[in-house]
């Protein structure tokens, strides 16, 4: 399995902190946010992808000791694009997750049980993404309802096999005007499920 973080994005909310610096490489607890998910999957997957955009040269000069790939999202259309740039690095499955994000050790499980998401419980899921789940397992995604299937919401992390980026392909334009990859992992869990699979349901508890 491999890893693809994302990590493309402007971080225009963290202004002005992201002026100079990408939000992936702003320090928390002593060292850059990416740097907290890598060392938790290093030792997990065969290999890390780092999706970069805005000021990619500080990507590259900090992962440039190091066998990390960085690939470019040469103009920001969406997290469904930056992901699809690792497309051809991707044979059998992958580990997908936002570089911007300080995930736990669950983010482990999530590895080791393929085809799996890692959720969050939230107070007001209805501000999110949220999870259709059933026994451990989930059978959709629905994003912001008004009345939401659980309290377990979308974290951006989740392992999917290489068929997933062929998705990402066909994803339209949402009407923000991007590319998400929400709309590719809502299908992937729908087609899965018609399959007579899963997706297991992974939770952030720590």
């Amino acid at each position: 399995m491999k890893a693809v973080i994302l990590a493309a994005g402007k971080g225009t909310r963290m202004k002005p902190l992201t002026e100079d610096t990408p939000k992936p490489l702003l320090p928390v607890a002593g060292k850059p946010i990416i740097q907290h998910s890598i060392d938790l999957i290093d030792s997990h997957v065969n290999e890390i992808i780092v999706v970069a955009g805005y000021r990619i040269e500080q990507f590259q000069e900090y992962f440039s000791a190091t066998d990390i790939k960085v690939v470019e999202q040469e103009e920001a259309l969406g997290t469904a694009d930056a992901a699809l740039q690792a497309r051809e690095f991707i044979e059998e499955s992958a580990v997908i997750m936002n570089g911007d994000d300080i995930y736990g050790e669950s983010i482990q499980k999530v590895i080791e049980g393929g085809n799996s998401v890692l959720a969050a419980e939230a107070d007001k899921p209805s501000n999110y993404g949220v999870y259709n789940e059933s026994d451990g397992e989930i059978n959709d995604l629905v994003e912001k309802p008004d009345n939401p299937p659980s309290s377990l919401v979308n974290t951006g992390c989740f392992s999917v096999g290489v068929d997933f980026f062929d998705l990402l392909e066909g994803v339209e334009k949402s009407k923000r005007g991007e590319y998400e990859i929400t709309d590719a992992l809502k299908q992937y869990i729908r087609e899965t499920t018609r399959q007579m699979a899963s997706l297991q349901l992974s939770m952030a508890a720590d």
